[in-house]
């Protein structure tokens, strides 16, 4: 879909999560995480003529947020974590938000989905998405109003 937006973060409700040391914690992480990506997707494609320094943005918020609330021991997981924008081949813009990409530290998401771990305030598991569910009401406006900004154009 041109001009079409993929995103990897958003808002899901979990229940039951097993333990990790169980074979099935990994799947049941990744279809959370499915949901999440699909209900940001959603937000996002209501938005038209969006550019990813519009995108990042209006991410800026959200991502500062999971700083803020990031488990840091030597400092590593905060350190991974990143905000990607691009455009694709198809001219969509795709945008990605995130810890430990490729696997660098290899326990972001162990640190993330461990709701028993214990961390200092205002650290916490979760970081990322309590940053999307606290921060998500921004997200429009502030790619609103970049491209307001740039394009002169007033509702």
């Amino acid at each position: 879909m041109p001009g079409g937006l993929g995103l990897q973060i958003g808002r899901v409700r979990v229940t039951n999560v097993p333990s990790p040391s169980e074979s099935r914690y990994i799947r049941v992480i990744r279809e959370q995480s499915k949901a999440v990506v699909e209900n940001l997707k959603k937000v996002v494609e209501r938005i038209e003529g969006v550019t990813p320094q519009a995108l990042r943005f209006g991410l800026k918020p959200i991502f500062d947020e999971s700083q803020r609330l990031v488990p840091v021991d030597k400092g590593k997981l905060k350190a991974s974590g990143f905000v990607e924008v691009r455009r694709t081949r198809s001219d969509n813009v795709s945008a990605e938000i995130g810890y430990g990409r490729f696997g660098r530290p290899f326990y972001a998401g162990f640190v993330h989905e461990r709701t028993d771990l214990r961390h200092a305030p205002p650290t916490q598991a979760k970081y990322l998405e309590a940053a999307v569910n606290k921060r998500i009401g921004d997200f429009t406006r502030r790619v609103g109003l970049f491209i307001q900004n740039e394009t002169g154009l007033t509702p």
